[in-house]
């Protein structure tokens, strides 16, 4: 539906999802195929990448290395996205990773959320979060229900096991 006081018609709602499609596919590559040279294609050589870890990545080098130790770890890896909103070259996006762990064969889903700035058809600002907690208590490397034990002022001895 064509709303008129807004000034958006047709050429708009054709519009709608480009962005989408664009990081969908990006994010895809990237994370699930584990191409790596999807980040030089599609990012810009200076972009600002954030909320993977607790300080922002210095540079594209960091996400790669980042990417390649959870491609490691995880196969059969997909990537659902549950809805998004298109602003301008801006996009946010909240979705769904899945995978299999190599090593035990334990799945693991995680809710994911993803903001992005888009200029010139290269990502040039990216904000993510992922729930990693509720990923590595699937994994077994956290025990289930940590962030409850910790807001419950409860300790916990992780128990450390090398492979």
């Amino acid at each position: 539906m064509t709303l008129p006081f807004m000034g958006r018609g047709p050429a708009w709602e054709q519009a709608l999802g480009v962005l989408q499609d664009k990081v969908e596919t990006i994010l895809k590559s990237f994370w699930c195929d584990g191409d790596t040279t999807s980040v030089e294609r599609n990012y810009h050589p200076d972009a600002f990448v954030a909320g993977l870890e607790a300080e922002a990545f210095a540079s594209l080098e960091d996400l790669i290395a980042f990417q390649r130790m959870l491609v490691a770890q995880l196969g059969e890896r997909s990537l659902t996205i549950w809805q998004s909103v298109e602003d301008g070259h801006t996009i946010a996006l909240q979705g769904e990773f899945t995978a299999v762990e190599r090593r035990t064969g334990r799945p693991v889903r995680v809710a994911f959320q993803l903001m992005a700035r888009i200029e010139e058809g290269l990502i040039v600002e990216s904000h993510s979060l992922v729930d990693f907690l509720a990923a590595f208590e699937q994994l077994g490397r956290l025990p289930p229900r940590t962030l409850d034990l910790c807001l419950t002022d409860n300790a916990f001895a992780p128990v450390l096991k090398l492979a």
